[in-house]
Formats: C-alpha cells, sequence, structure tokens
C-alpha cells in the first residue's frame, strides 16, 4: 500500500475453544496466482532489493509453527491480501519456558552490522527480547567508528552491500571479543578469522540466535 495508501484490517477473534484466529487484511497491490505458493520460501520477493529481502514471511509462519498454529493467505492481485494466522490458547502458566531457560545468558551490549534495514531490524529486535542491549548499523563505516571496546559481541553479515563482512571484521581493531557471522549463503571453503566463533544461516529464530550466542559464550569461558 506504499504508493497510493490503503486500509489495513486487523481482527482477533475465538473460532474454537482452543484457538484464537488473527486476520490481517490490506487493500494493497495482492499477489498474482502463481505467487501465492511461493511468498513464505526463503529469499523470495516480489519487492526490489531495496524494499525487501523474502525474510519477513518465512519468519512469520516460523514463529506461528513453533506456537503450534498455522498460517494462510488469500490474495488477487491489484486487491489486496488476506492472512490468516491461527493459533492454540495456551493455558496459564508461572512454569518458566523450559526451551528458553535452558539457554539464557547475561545481558550483552551487542553490535550488528546488515546493510539490509528489515533483517537489521529483526535481529535487532529479538537480542532486545532476549534481554540484550543492541546498536545496529546497515552502514559498516558507522560501525567501524563506534567505541569498540565497550561491546561485548559483534554481529555481522556475510556481505553487506558490496563489501565482504570478512573486510569489515578485519578493521575492528580494538576489539577483542567473538564474533557471529550470518548469511544466507556462507561459502564452507572460506577460511574465517578466528575472531568468527560461529556462523548462523539465514533465515533464523530467534531460539537459534539464542543458542548460538549461548554455544559462543560458553566456547569463550571454556577457552
Amino acid at each position: 500500500m506504499s504508493d497510493e495508501g490503503g486500509t489495513l484490517f486487523v481482527a482477533l477473534r475465538n473460532v474454537r475453544p482452543a484457538e484464537v484466529e488473527l486476520v490481517v487484511t490490506d487493500t494493497g497491490s495482492g499477489f498474482a496466482v502463481e505467487r501465492i505458493d511461493r511468498i513464505f520460501d526463503a529469499f523470495y520477493t516480489t519487492k526490489s532489493p531495496a524494499e525487501g529481502t523474502g525474510l519477513g514471511l518465512l519468519m512469520v509462519r516460523e514463529a506461528v509453527e513453533d506456537m503450534g498454529g498455522r498460517i494462510s493467505v488469500t490474495s488477487t492481485e491489484g486487491e489486496g491480501s488476506e492472512f490468516r494466522v491461527v493459533l492454540p490458547v495456551s493455558a496459564a502458566s508461572t512454569e518458566p519456558d523450559e526451551k528458553h531457560s535452558a539457554h539464557e545468558t547475561p545481558s550483552l551490549r551487542i553490535m550488528v552490522i546488515d546493510d539490509e534495514k528489515p533483517v537489521l531490524d529483526v535481529c535487532c529486535g529479538m537480542l532486545e527480547h532476549l534481554g540484550h542491549q543492541v546498536d545496529g548499523f546497515t552502514d559498516p563505516t558507522k560501525a567501524l567508528a563506534e567505541p569498540l571496546a565497550d561491546y561485548d559481541l559483534v554481529i555481522t553479515d556475510y556481505r553487506i552491500g558490496g563489501v565482504s563482512g570478512l573486510d569489515v571484521i578485519e578493521q575492528l581493531e580494538g576489539y577483542s571479543g567473538p564474533i557471529i557471522l550470518i548469511s544466507g549463503h556462507i561459502d564452507s571453503s572460506q577460511t574465517l578469522p578466528d575472531k568468527v566463533m560461529a556462523c548462523l544461516p539465514k533465515p533464523f529464530r530467534i531460539l537459534d540466535l539464542q543458542e548460538v550466542i549461548h554455544g559462543v559464550l560458553t566456547a569463550r569461558v571454556g577457552n
């Protein structure tokens, strides 16, 4: 709806005693019939590289499925789309979430570098949800100008625009902490700097991010 505006309708209702349904409808450009089956695929996008990465809907679907739900979409090209998310009702509980508490980490100050703003925002949001202090940068030059010694962890994309993330890593003078490399296409034959203690393939879920951070910290303490 970015060009001419439109209407976004959001509704939440009980559909069964044990399920709720979230409906999100827009009057945007919609999708062609032949594209409907692909919109949840990784890196598939109908937008320009500056507008989308093809990861947003995939992350939505994975989040819904992680909660035991399901998502469906209907769309008419030129008229808009409707997404329906059905989620199970969860009984209130005071018990800790074992899946999360098993990999809890102390609050860290983390730098994230990714030239794709939507991916950067998602990653920073995940980290903040996990209790970390986060500074995100789409421009590696601005990231390198920061007081790097103040950071506990750096997370950088493998390729930042036309620049290699490995070149950026080599310029992180004054930073001696661990680095996590994220990418949708890391060359397995590429020799990585010693500071790179983990690689996380895109797209990833918040639990994947939490687990890799936990692993990096555990390995660093062990060394």
